[in-house]
């Protein structure tokens, strides 16, 4: 049996001793170091990657005309090539505009923004979406970077009860052409039609939004084109299933000296309003998508 003595039991504590305070101190310095490579860290970190940011994303379609009970409003955003968020639309005020909210984070998201009318809905994994037959109103299918509060809007038209829906002999097909920012001298707009019961094979219209050009064959009566945000309309008639193909002319209609900004193709069933946008300014001159409502 091994006996310690007073002596060396105190020697021992003592060690025992001298080695807590020694981890004891290393430990304080461990945790001082960690504290400050998380503070060097932070701050060398953007804000947002510290705290995510998110604005809002808010979504309106305007209304006129009457729609059958069932008629429901959506928009569908999201990134390009996923499953689509849906947010369904609301008339809060029942003075016939639909709004609806969402979120979405600051970031380098690429965002896609679709306004839809529907019919009732359905349920799925994802969610409420709108049910068939689903008609686009408004899309922005070039992806965004959004790093604000923006809102999407769009227009839709009813005609339920009207007796072109279910009798009516001609419709009336309408096209709005919105100029933005400051348009030169001498600038022409026009809308090319062609159909398929209207016109004769080979041949068609060509519609004159506005002009200030001095060639001698625009008539008097037709508008200068101005700018910041300016809107024409134009209307033609057309035979009820008549398919027309149209297209929007900065100039005078097909031509050396025009350019074709958007073409379409459609059968006209009801009365439907064709609207497009052209901006000057800012570099090249750019054209917005089209949409029917």
């Amino acid at each position: 049996m091994v006996r310690i003595t007073d002596m060396a039991s105190k020697r021992i504590g003592t060690r025992i001793s001298r080695y807590i305070r020694n981890t004891e101190g290393r430990m304080r310095t461990l945790t001082s170091i960690i504290a400050a490579l998380v503070m060097a860290l932070s701050l060398g970190l953007p804000a947002s990657a510290q705290e995510e940011e998110y604005v809002q994303l808010t979504f309106k379609v305007n209304t006129s005309g009457e729609f059958a009970e069932d008629t429901t409003f959506f928009a569908l955003y999201g990134l390009p090539q996923s499953e689509f968020s849906a947010v369904q639309l609301q008339d809060q005020d029942d003075d016939g505009t639909y709004t609806g909210t969402a979120r979405w984070m600051v970031g380098g998201k690429q965002l896609v923004v679709v306004l839809v009318q529907g019919t009732g809905t359905v349920e799925s994994q994802f969610g409420t979406f709108p049910g068939e037959p689903v008609k686009t109103l408004r899309e922005w299918r070039e992806p965004m970077d959004i790093t604000e509060d923006t809102t999407f809007e769009a227009s839709a038209s009813g005609d339920a009860g009207d007796d072109q829906q279910d009798g009516g002999d001609t419709v009336t097909k309408t096209f709005e052409l919105t100029l933005k920012g400051e348009v030169p001298a001498g600038e022409s707009f026009s809308v090319g039609l062609q159909s398929e019961l209207k016109y004769n094979e080979g041949e068609g219209e060509l519609l004159l939004f506005c002009s200030d050009s001095e060639d001698e064959s625009v008539p008097e009566d037709v508008e200068p084109c101005e700018g910041n945000g300016k809107v024409y309309r134009l209307s033609v008639e057309l035979p009820k299933g008549d398919t027309l193909r149209s297209t929007f002319y900065r100039g005078f209609g097909p031509g050396p000296n025009s350019e074709a900004f958007h073409s379409d193709t459609e059968t006209i069933n009801a009365d439907m309003t064709n609207t497009a946008w052209y901006m000057f300014g800012g570099g090249d001159d750019q054209q917005d998508d089209t949409d029917d409502q």
